[in-house]
C-alpha cells in the first residue's frame, strides 16, 4: 500500500480486502503536475464516473442529505447513489448508498509528492428514519480511493476493506439481493470496473 494512504485506508479485521493500482510515468514535472490536477479533479467529480470509466457499468450520482443531486466536486458528508446492474436494494428505494466519511486532500503542485484520498461507507439513505443500511455490503466495509504524484510517477488506487454480506436486511428479498450481488463482489467480478474507473483517472486525453 502507499504510504499516503494508509491514514485512510481501516486495518482488515474481517471479510475480504481488495487492492488495485494503476501507475503512469510521464516525460515531466511539469506533465507530472498537470496530469495529477485533472486526476484529482476527476475523481471528486463522481458524476461522471461512469462516463470517464468506459466499461463502468455502475452510475454514481453525489446527493446531499435530502437526496438531492449535486453538480459540484465531492465533499466530506456527502452521499452516493449508486445504481447497479441487476435487482435495486429496497432499503434504498432501488438504490445502494455510500456516505463520504474521509477526505484528505494533500494537493501541492509545488510539492514533490501530493495525493488526494477519499473512502467512502455503506449507509442509509439519506434522510431515512432507520439504521439499516442500504447495500450489498454491511456498514463495516469501506472503500478508499487515492491518487498520488510522486517524482516521475503518477498512481491511483482502489483499498476495500472489510468487505461482508449484508445478510442483516429487514426484508427478505433484500437479503436474498444482497447474497446475490454481494457475492458477485467478493468473486471479484467488479474488481474489472474498479480497475478501469482508476486508470481512467490517469488518462491523458478527455
Amino acid at each position: 500500500m502507499n504510504p499516503l494512504s494508509q491514514s485512510i485506508v481501516p486495518e482488515n479485521i474481517q471479510g475480504k480486502p481488495c487492492d488495485i493500482e494503476q501507475s503512469f510515468i510521464s516525460g515531466s514535472r511539469e506533465e507530472d503536475v498537470h496530469i495529477f490536477s485533472i486526476a484529482a479533479q476527476r475523481m471528486l467529480d463522481v458524476n461522471s464516473w461512469r462516463r470517464i470509466g468506459s466499461s463502468v457499468s455502475a452510475k454514481f450520482d453525489l446527493t446531499d442529505v435530502h437526496v438531492q443531486k449535486m453538480d459540484r466536486a465531492a465533499a466530506l458528508g456527502d452521499f452516493i447513489k449508486i445504481d447497479i446492474l441487476g435487482p435495486g436494494s429496497s432499503a434504498g428505494h432501488g438504490y445502494d448508498w455510500v456516505c463520504i466519511e474521509a477526505l484528505e486532500d494533500n494537493r501541492n503542485p509545488n510539492a514533490e509528492v501530493e495525493s488526494l484520498a477519499m473512502r467512502v461507507r455503506p449507509c442509509r439513505e439519506p434522510g431515512k428514519d432507520t439504521k439499516e443500511v442500504a447495500h450489498f455490503f454491511t456498514g463495516e466495509a469501506t472503500s478508499a480511493f487515492v491518487v498520488e504524484r510522486r517524482e516521475n510517477k503518477l498512481t491511483s488506487f482502489y483499498h476495500g476493506r472489510n468487505e461482508e454480506l449484508n445478510t442483516g436486511a429487514e426484508k427478505m428479498l433484500d437479503r436474498v439481493r444482497n447474497v446475490i450481488m454481494g457475492g458477485t463482489a467478493l468473486a471479484g467480478v467488479p474488481e474489472i470496473q474498479w480497475y478501469t474507473l482508476i486508470k481512467s483517472f490517469l488518462k491523458t486525453e478527455n
